[in-house]
């Protein structure tokens, strides 16, 4: 069975970038296009049989909400997976308290750039099937572009290295959760205390390795810090 032209594909057939596709279908408000431009765009999402967003916005506001809210996540895990369990104990918590509105979680994983990304998140909203949009771990700056220039509800859950351009943003504090877990081990009595971590350019890394760092100064005389850096499959009970 063919699958169904995206947004993508249209600005891929007509040149021009999937935000402007969008800008121009829609008709939103934004930069001036030639008309050269204009027309070609409109007429690759007709020879494509373009399903337009402005469509399905229609059907939206004849039927109310869809009460679903998509979780995307840019690598793949499983609920009882044990290399992810921050995320999938998110996404239960997610579940949870969304259902306790009236909202279904729909989750998307395996999204690894942002072609992909873009890709589901307009089919998504052409299709009328998602209120909103909650991303986690690593999104790219066409990303971005996108959600901004197209005005869609969105959250972003973790750290991310880019600024969330005035979107939503939840995420814990890296430098004072990594302070009280080696504040705890230190009271405990342990005096020989490692760092370990494999990705040294994140941001989240140095701020947990700075939060390391200061309880360790602040420990008691004899306490001796180390950073290791080892990658995941080093890492043994």
């Amino acid at each position: 069975m063919k699958p169904k032209p995206t947004l993508v594909h249209v600005a891929k057939k007509a040149g021009v970038s999937t935000a402007t596709a969008s800008l121009i279908l829609n008709n939103r408000p934004g930069p001036r296009f030639a008309a050269t431009t204009r027309q070609r765009v409109r007429k690759a999402a007709e020879q494509l049989h373009y399903r337009g967003i402005a469509r399905a916005a229609n059907q939206r506001r004849l039927t109310g909400l869809t009460h679903n809210v998509a979780f995307m996540f840019c690598g793949l895990f499983r609920m009882s997976d044990q290399e992810t369990p921050f995320y999938a104990e998110m996404v239960g918590g997610i579940q949870q308290e969304a259902r306790r509105h009236g909202f279904e979680l729909t989750l998307a994983t395996g999204l690894s750039d942002a072609t992909r990304k873009i890709d589901y998140i307009s089919r998504m909203r052409d299709e009328g099937r998602v209120d909103g949009f909650m991303l986690a771990s690593g999104v790219e700056p066409e990303v971005f572009d996108f959600l901004r220039e197209n005005n869609l509800p969105v959250v972003f859950l973790g750290d991310h290295p880019l600024p969330a351009c005035g979107f939503p943003k939840i995420h814990g504090d890296n430098e004072y959760g990594a302070y009280l877990a080696t504040r705890h081990l230190l009271e405990l009595g342990h005096r020989r205390i490692a760092f370990m971590g494999d990705r040294g350019g994140v941001e989240f890394y140095r701020l947990r390795l700075g939060g390391y760092c200061r309880a360790m100064l602040e420990g008691p005389v004899g306490a001796r810090s180390e950073e290791r850096r080892v990658g995941k499959e080093s890492i043994t009970r």
